[in-house]
């Protein structure tokens, strides 16, 4: 869903008086940035463990030098 979705739907439901769905529609925006920010976190994590691994294995190939 849009934020432009999202907000059309917020300003249909107030209209109507339903709050629960404004309720739930900021509920389920602020999961997914939640979800999204985790991600991002999980995957910075992922390229530092790589960019690590990366730098034992120049490490061991400069001491194999003879």
């Amino acid at each position: 869903m849009s934020a432009g979705m999202a907000y059309e739907a917020m300003n249909n439901a107030q209209a109507a008086g339903n709050r629960l769905v404004v309720i739930l529609t900021l509920e389920q925006r602020i999961f997914e940035q939640i979800a999204l920010e985790l991600l991002i976190q999980l995957k910075g994590r992922q390229l530092q463990q790589l960019d690590r691994l990366l730098q034992l294995r120049r490490q061991r190939e400069v001491l194999r030098e003879p």
